[in-house]
């Protein structure tokens, strides 16, 4: 059991693909990129559902809120979806250009700790896109997007 538990505690390749992330820019710069997307998009959409003049039901803004709330919600899996392979695929890379790779293969770890580092690695990378995407999402509830106990019906639950 404390074998099991070591590949996710002790997981040097973890630990250097932390570090790597840590030094470069690109993660934080992609964060921006994409929470600057997702809030032009979410302003445009918000702008062009309550245009001043125009008068609906509480129930049609509602609606609206609602349509609102799903987008935004499709758009995050989305670009999780679109980022999780290209992330596994630059980890990979980036561990091959560095000779992260060969140094971890010779040494006594079995395949399966380096597999796990890389997607762990990975999986913190997610985290961290959907943490800033968060706030983006936490204004299509607070606007009434969704209702307690209402769900999101256009997403099935």
């Amino acid at each position: 059991m404390m074998r099991r538990l070591d590949l996710f505690l002790d997981n040097a390749v973890l630990a250097k693909d932390y570090r790597v992330l840590l030094r470069s820019p690109r993660v934080m710069v992609f964060a921006c990129l994409a929470l600057g997307l997702i809030s032009v998009i979410a302003a445009s959409m918000y702008s062009s559902m309550f245009e001043p003049g125009r008068s609906m039901t509480p129930s049609q803004a509602q609606g609206q809120l609602l349509s609102f709330y799903n987008t935004i919600t499709v758009m995050v899996n989305v670009m999780v979806l679109l980022v999780a392979p290209v992330l596994a695929a630059s980890s990979v890379v980036g561990q091959t250009s560095r000779m992260n790779l060969e140094l971890v293969m010779v040494g006594p770890r079995s395949l399966s700790y380096l597999l796990l580092g890389t997607l762990m690695s990975v999986y913190r990378q997610l985290v961290l896109v959907l943490a800033i995407t968060l706030p983006i999402s936490a204004v299509g509830v607070m606007l009434g997007g969704v209702t307690w106990g209402g769900g999101s019906p256009g997403l099935g639950w």
